[in-house]
């Protein structure tokens, strides 16, 4: 291993990184077989290389011949399948050549992928699963976040024979943190740690947001090809079955982990998150005990979701209210100075900050602590004038961007604006709080691992708790922060348009 690589050669590995054609690994895990057929004519054109041991038929004897002419496939996997890429179909507990199996057929953009699997667990008593466990609350109980997260991952180690369960949460860098987990032997591993946002590269998130879940079945088993006689491989993307890159099962290898299996968990058209589970021997979670996870998954997002809509409903009523109480109030002084005075210093307890500025028509208003700062937010308000790519900006560090290096007072170190529009004498809100030391507690340190000889970044090689200390930052903005900036918005635009106390935007 060597780190000694220039920032333009690290650029290049993260970005081959993300170019890694995961869909066309031209194999798939040892755990099941494969066809893959052409989706309007169902000619085969590529199946697994160990086909043979399922269907007593050479692989050669069925390339070039078509899906419905096998005995045992059901017509249901081969014509009812939607033709979206990413459809997909089932048939559970079929006897194939004398073995009992589960089917699905899964439509890519130009093929119909048949993927069969060995049945191994009973066929359940109950039908559907995912409608016996609960996952939300009785009428009037009080739940948080962490209940409804802790409740999936004991309903699905219920449904999945794993040793350990975590709910990875993603931030909006993609960096994640194991907010809830839950084990057989009652121990917390992961709680609380956080991943770099490499350690999920695009591509793969991509994958996890078109696919119901990802199984690596056992990082020390051999991939099977695919034998095709078509010069490109076959478009896995959507595939179950598709086999492991290689830097993934170093990364489990790593961690300890030999089997791993993931669903994303999707929240108001986005991936929000992940449930992962992980085992230290090979293990082969049944193929109708996985998809009965999965629908209890996406039965959870929607609850969740609910959940999110009905406490984002609550807190806009909250800020709504709180506006219409601020700006009555700022009626009832005398004079402007003292109703902006007012305005700010409300705004600078609300939002725990160190110091609030105004500018309007030029004249600058500041709340209680601003005077000394004022130098400084003119040298802030220069910079921020001229950027018109977003009414509501923030940072955590203003002295991070090469034109404001000069800003020295600590008090101005994070800064959150608001604008009313982009003319220029548009009245701008400026929010600041001061650095704070802030600790971060990483799942290992995340640092890229560089392997010179293979020219590839790898995984680090311990995952142990690693802390991070911060000083030079101010606390993150929150989206509770920035949704009710979008309230105190709309406040300066109605006292723009009622023209409040000299609010009314001059022309000149």
């Amino acid at each position: 291993m060597d780190n000694n690589v220039s920032d333009d050669s690290l650029e290049a590995l993260i970005q081959n990184c993300e170019n890694e054609a995961l869909h066309l690994t031209g194999h798939i895990q040892p755990i099941g077989y494969m066809l893959v057929a052409e989706a309007e004519t169902l000619t085969i054109v590529a199946v697994s290389q160990n086909i043979a041991s399922l269907l007593d038929m050479s692989v050669d004897s069925l390339l070039g011949s078509s899906l419905s002419m096998l005995p045992g496939l059901p017509d249901r996997v081969l014509f009812t399948v939607g033709v979206a890429p990413g459809s997909r179909q089932h048939e559970w507990y079929r006897t194939m050549h004398g073995q009992q199996v589960h089917i699905r057929s899964i439509r890519s953009a130009s093929h119909l992928v048949i993927e069969i699997e060995p049945v191994r667990s009973e066929q359940p008593a109950v039908v559907d699963l995912a409608s016996q466990i609960v996952l939300q609350p009785e009428e009037g109980e009080p739940w948080q976040d962490d209940d409804y997260w802790q409740r999936l991952l004991n309903g699905l180690l219920d449904t999945l024979p794993f040793e350990r369960a975590v709910l990875y949460r993603f931030a909006e860098d993609f960096s994640g943190e194991v907010v809830a987990e839950a084990a057989l032997d009652g121990s917390q591993k992961y709680f609380g740690l956080k991943f770099p946002a490499s350690d999920i590269p695009e591509i793969a998130r991509k994958m996890y947001f078109e696919n119901p879940s990802r199984l690596i079945a056992d990082v020390n088993g051999s991939p099977v090809p695919l034998v095709s006689h078509e010069d490109e491989p076959a478009d896995l993307s959507w595939s179950d079955l598709r086999s492991v890159s290689p830097v993934h099962i170093r990364y489990l290898n790593n961690m300890g982990v030999v089997t791993s299996y993931s669903i994303p968990l999707i929240i108001a058209g986005r991936l929000w998150g992940l449930v992962s589970f992980h085992h230290s021997e090979a293990l082969l979670p049944d193929a109708r005990d996985r998809y009965d996870a999965e629908q209890l998954v996406k039965r959870f997002c929607g609850i969740y979701a609910t959940f999110l809509s009905k406490r984002k409903l609550s807190m806009l009523r909250l800020f709504d209210d709180r506006m219409a109480g601020i700006l009555s109030q700022m009626t009832l002084f005398d004079d402007a100075a003292a109703a902006n005075r007012f305005f700010l210093n409300e705004l600078m307890m609300w939002f725990d900050a160190s110091a609030t500025a105004l500018v309007v028509n030029d004249t600058w208003y500041l709340s209680e602590h601003a005077g000394p700062m004022l130098n400084d937010i003119q040298k802030i308000d220069s910079v921020y004038r001229r950027d018109v790519s977003d009414f509501l900006l923030t940072t955590q560090n203003i002295a991070g961007l090469p034109e404001l290096t000069t800003v020295t007072k600590p008090a101005c170190r994070g800064m959150l604006t608001i604008r009313v529009n982009y003319e220029r004498h548009s009245p701008r809100l400026y929010v600041f709080r001061p650095p704070e030391s802030q600790v971060t507690h990483w799942a290992g340190k995340p640092e890229k691992v560089i392997d010179t000889e293979r020219g590839a970044l790898s995984p680090r090689n311990s995952f142990a708790k690693w802390e991070q200390v911060k000083g030079n930052e101010s606390l993150p903005w929150l989206s509770s922060d920035t949704l009710f900036a979008k309230k105190i918005r709309v406040g300066m635009v109605q006292l723009v348009n009622n023209a409040f106390e000299g609010w009314g935007v001059s022309r000149e």
